[in-house]
């Protein structure tokens, strides 16, 4: 079967105005299109004055951190620090701050944009005394 030609209009892209957008907007609505949809008669999530609201969002529901990575080595330590003061086995607990003593060693010797790491090493040694004593 030959391939029709189409009129040069028809490949023109169409031009609509508002009032025939408006209008179909309409016709979606008395339809019900947007009855069902979740979330409907609900404020959108996040929506405040910050301009940055939808980035924050995003990295929250990816779990993504967007600290600098000095901050985010505190954080980890005193992360690591609370799950090792909560953990009842010795073995784990000295699994977590060897771990994290050797994330803040690397961090400390590494060459990084900004400035330097001056997240101190923990005591492994010690640090598990004071756990046996429930000082940690």
């Amino acid at each position: 079967m030959p391939k029709k030609d189409l009129p040069k209009k028809d490949l023109e892209p169409r031009k609509t105005s508002p009032e025939a957008v408006e209008g179909s907007i309409q016709a979606a609505i008395n339809r019900g299109d947007f009855a069902e949809l979740p979330g409907a008669g609900k404020p959108l999530k996040g929506l405040n004055n910050d301009p940055l609201w939808w980035v924050k969002e995003k990295l929250r529901q990816e779990q993504v951190s967007s600290l600098p990575p000095n901050l985010q080595l505190r954080l980890d330590r005193d992360r690591a620090l609370e799950e090792a003061r909560q953990t009842s086995s010795e073995i784990k607990a000295r699994e977590l701050l060897e771990e994290i003593d050797a994330k803040i060693r690397k961090a400390n010797a590494t060459i990084t944009a900004g400035p330097p790491s001056d997240v101190m090493p923990i005591d492994v040694d010690d640090a598990m005394d004071k756990w046996r004593r429930n000082e940690l």
